[in-house]
């Protein structure tokens, strides 16, 4: 069973008022019709003319990315959608299913149900230091392995009032590290085993060997 302070998600940072955002529009409106001009201008020379830009190619491909890429990506969205769920909390939140299969998925499923249960949540400071990095990428067929170095700074709260459901020194952070097993199912990359390993208090371990 996995830790509660995985689970943690950075709260939504606060609105700006109406005389901002109206002034960030008129700004906006400016820039665009400086660049309309301009534009206009150096296209036709300061003529009735507009030039002869030729056919364009619309029949090339979009990038592609490499398998490894993708099962990079779907780890750093596996840890992204795991904090969301964490941080409402609910167990039922579809995007656990998208890179998440078997056992990992069942044991996320237990973990958020169990802080659910106790009224917690988990959360990240707005100024969040958290970070998956992902290396040594091996494929072979449809199943894959990496290795993940982990730095969380979440918390546990209490859903009711907020407060620390623990006693957290300044600057609190762990430094996980973790060995994940994926699979591919449908053409997509999900943790079936995430393995953790070696575990540090702070930014340590091989958040600073690596």
């Amino acid at each position: 069973m996995k830790t509660a302070t995985e689970y943690g998600a950075p709260p939504s940072p606060p609105g700006r008022g109406v005389r901002s955002r109206t002034a960030l529009l008129i700004g906006l409106a400016v820039v665009v019709l400086a660049a309309v001009v301009v534009g206009t201008i150096a296209f036709t020379g300061g003529s009735d003319e507009v030039p002869d830009l030729g056919p364009i190619d619309r029949s090339a491909p979009p990038p592609t990315l490499s398998e490894e890429q993708k099962v990079t990506d779907a780890l750093q969205k596996f840890f992204q959608y795991r904090d969301q769920a964490g941080a409402i909390p609910d167990p039922t939140f579809p995007l656990l299913s998208v890179h998440a299969t078997g056992a990992e998925l069942r044991s996320d499923v237990a973990a958020i149900q169990e802080l659910k249960d106790q009224g917690l949540a988990a959360q990240r400071p707005p100024n969040t230091i958290s970070e998956d990095r992902v290396t040594d990428v091996v494929i072979e067929g449809d199943k894959a392995r990496a290795t993940v170095c982990s730095i969380s700074d979440g918390i546990v709260i209490h859903v009711d009032t907020g407060k620390p459901a623990n006693d957290y020194p300044p600057n609190f952070a762990v430094t996980q590290l973790s060995k994940p097993e994926l699979v591919r199912e449908f053409g997509t990359w999900k943790v079936e085993f995430l393995n953790p390993g070696e575990r540090w208090e702070g930014v340590a371990g091989c958040a600073v060997t690596s």
